[in-house]
């Protein structure tokens, strides 16, 4: 049931993770090829192995990237 958009606000848009990063990283991964179906670390054009090198945290800086893309 959807709620009233008066109270939207009320629902933060970033929770807090209680997990490490490496146990962030791995859950992610294991998460996307669970629900896709596909493995996230495999790159779709050589099929070779991916790694992480880090993760964007920050809001200001998630903004920026999608209001760059036209997000």
């Amino acid at each position: 049931m959807r709620k009233k958009a008066e109270t939207d606000g009320d629902i933060p848009a970033v929770i807090q993770n209680e997990m490490s990063s490496k146990e962030s990283k791995q859950n992610w991964a294991r998460l996307i090829q669970k629900i896709y179906e596909v493995d996230p670390m495999i790159c779709p054009k050589c099929w070779g192995k991916m790694h992480i090198i880090s993760f964007i945290e920050e809001l200001d800086v998630i903004e920026k990237i999608l209001r760059h893309l036209g997000l």
